[in-house]
């Protein structure tokens, strides 16, 4: 019984990974935003870091699948045959090209995914 329990995936976990990212969105993005007016690299990377982590576990979990952790996390977008899109984005906004706005921008693209 604990076994079939662990097979399905808890309907109330995808549910409140989506709001804590929604909840978090907001504040995150406003400070995005006052860092990539004064160019503050260090600090908007430190909050799209964190954004992103919790992005990624609501977005896995409405899937039904659980977060991988950082270091799996482009292996299984593809394992899990899930958008490759996504990866696309995470490529351009992890990649050295494009300033902090391109970088917002394509994180902006990227959270669409999780509607």
């Amino acid at each position: 019984k604990k076994r079939e329990k662990l097979q399905s995936f808890p309907e109330r976990l995808k549910s409140e990974t989506k709001r804590v990212f929604r909840i978090r969105l907001d504040n995150y993005l406003t400070d995005m935003d006052k860092y990539v007016d004064r160019g503050d690299s260090y600090m908007f990377y430190r909050s799209l870091i964190e954004l992103l982590e919790v992005f990624f576990i609501a977005w896995f979990s409405s899937h039904g699948v659980y977060f991988p952790g950082n270091k799996w996390l482009k292996h299984s977008i593809s394992k899990f045959n899930l958008d490759n899109k996504i990866s696309w984005l995470l490529d351009r906004i992890l990649s050295e090209d494009g300033g902090l706005s391109d970088k917002r921008r394509w994180f902006m693209e990227l959270i669409r995914f999780l509607d």
